[in-house]
Order: C-alpha cells, then structure tokens, then sequence
C-alpha cells in the first residue's frame, strides 16, 4: 500500500488529503471513512469487525484494512461523530 499525503490551505483552513493506493486503485482515505461511516449508521456489524468486511469489500490486506479502519477511529478523537 502507498499512502501520499499533501495539504492544501485555504482561508486559514488547512485541509489533509490522503490517498491509499491498493492493488493499483487510487481511492481517497474518505472514501474508506465513508463506507466506515454508512457501515456504523447501519447497526449491522460491531465496528471491530469493520477491518475484515474492508477486507472482504475491497481486496484490502488485514494490514491495510486495519491501518485504514485505526485511521478511522483516530478520527473520533479529533471531532468526528
């Protein structure tokens, strides 16, 4: 997995993209945080089963899929709901 992260400012806003590149598919780290979100919303699943369902949806590695459901979480500590 590759991971770029660049920042843009924007009227004293600082905005971090970050990009994972898995098996050759560039997709936006919010894209993953997207479904992470729909998959909390939905009640389906406990949220620590959410690495493996990243993995069986996307082909991910449990590395990957981990380091991009932990990312996730780290966001709840910074204002995410």
């Amino acid at each position: 997995m590759e991971v770029t992260v660049s920042s843009k400012s924007l009227k004293n806003e600082c905005t971090l993209y970050i990009h994972v590149r898995v098996r050759g598919t560039k997709m936006k780290l919010e894209e993953y945080f997207k479904v992470l979100d729909d998959l909390r919303a939905s009640g389906t699943i406990n949220m620590f089963g959410a690495p493996k369902a990243l993995q069986d949806m996307f082909g991910l590695s449990k590395a990957e899929a981990f380091e991009i459901f932990t990312a996730w979480t780290e966001e709840f500590k910074n204002g995410r709901s």
